[in-house]
């Protein structure tokens, strides 16, 4: 029978006592999940920066930028992506963990960390700047994930 043809299909009948119970998941999972979902954005953010980067790469010479001349422009480029990966990585379950509470400061806080780092980028443009730079987006990171960590400790206890 063509597709279309013929009377049409009644829906199945829902399950006798309504609808299935909803499974709960462990305060763990609820972590896990939303670090690995942070660390999904983070990866992604760090492949988008610092692939970008990447093809200025290829050749025999190290290559530094002009107003950068300390460091080689794609070790600033790792230093920042592991700032911003920590930053995700640990900023997510702190967001979910307002989120559950109802607690409007942890919900602003991975927004409120993503905002410092994105006002940071200015510095790169100043001499010298981007060992500052990436300094300060790794430091972000480490208390952002520091923070996550005593969380955690917290919500545990």
């Amino acid at each position: 029978v063509p597709l279309g043809a013929g009377p049409a299909a009644e829906p199945p009948p829902p399950p006798r006592g309504g609808p299935p119970p909803r499974r709960r998941l462990w305060r763990a999972d609820r972590w896990a999940l939303a670090a690995a979902w942070g660390l999904g954005l983070g990866l992604a953010h760090a492949a988008a920066l610092f692939l970008g980067a990447a093809p200025l790469a290829l050749g025999s010479a190290v290559l530094y930028a002009e107003r950068c001349p300390q460091l080689p422009l794609l070790v600033v480029q790792a230093l920042l992506c592991a700032g911003f990966t920590l930053v995700h990585a640990a900023g997510m379950p702190v967001a979910f963990a307002g989120l559950e509470a109802g607690d409007r400061k942890l919900r602003a806080f991975a927004p409120g960390v993503r905002l410092l780092c994105f006002l940071l980028a200015p510095l790169a443009a100043a001499r010298g700047g981007c060992v500052a730079e990436a300094a300060l987006a790794l430091l972000a990171g480490l208390a952002s994930a520091a923070f996550a960590y005593a969380l955690l400790l917290r919500s545990a206890g």
